[in-house]
């Protein structure tokens, strides 16, 4: 028989770990946006990307930068209700958690499978894209069941 006032709640233990990355999350997806996506948009990129007669044109490079606009734009705001219900320690926090962190991963690597679809980026070996696409697999990997089947979790998101 368990005593419930000796039973782990609060942020607190382990879950102290994903409260930091759900703090700082919003803003590494704001700094990713402003540094990988938006300087495609620039006037002296985007006609290059999008122009058929440009040497480094590719039909994919317009749909694949905006899908990867979206989607990251999509992901920053799914990381405010993230971020805002689990600090309010909503009942909800922990499915949705699972689901925004699958999704993280899940767009990642669908935006990976695109931008190899283009020549110029296949021939390249981005070591940094497989290790930001094995991060976000370890992540999901411990974090997910974490927030299944703690005990921490269960008796912390109540309200």
């Amino acid at each position: 028989m368990t005593d419930s006032v000796f039973e782990p709640r609060g942020i607190a233990g382990w879950l102290i770990l994903p409260a930091i990355g759900i703090a700082f999350a919003p803003l590494g997806l704001l700094v990713s946006i402003a540094k990988d996506i938006l300087p495609a948009f620039g006037d002296d990129v985007w006609p290059l990307l999008v122009n058929p007669g440009s040497p480094i044109y590719h039909p994919l490079w317009a749909p694949i930068i905006i899908f990867e606009l979206v989607a990251d734009i999509a992901m920053v705001i799914a990381s405010l209700v993230v971020l805002v219900m689990f600090f309010r320690k909503s009942r909800h926090a922990p499915r949705v958690i699972v689901i925004w962190l699958a999704a993280l991963l899940v767009v990642q690597i669908v935006d990976l499978l695109l931008t190899r679809q283009i020549p110029a980026v296949a021939s390249q070996v981005e070591f940094d894209d497989f290790r930001d696409l094995l991060r976000s697999a370890v992540v999901a990997a411990i974090w997910i069941p974490y927030f299944l089947v703690s005990r921490r979790v269960k008796n912390t998101f109540t309200e």
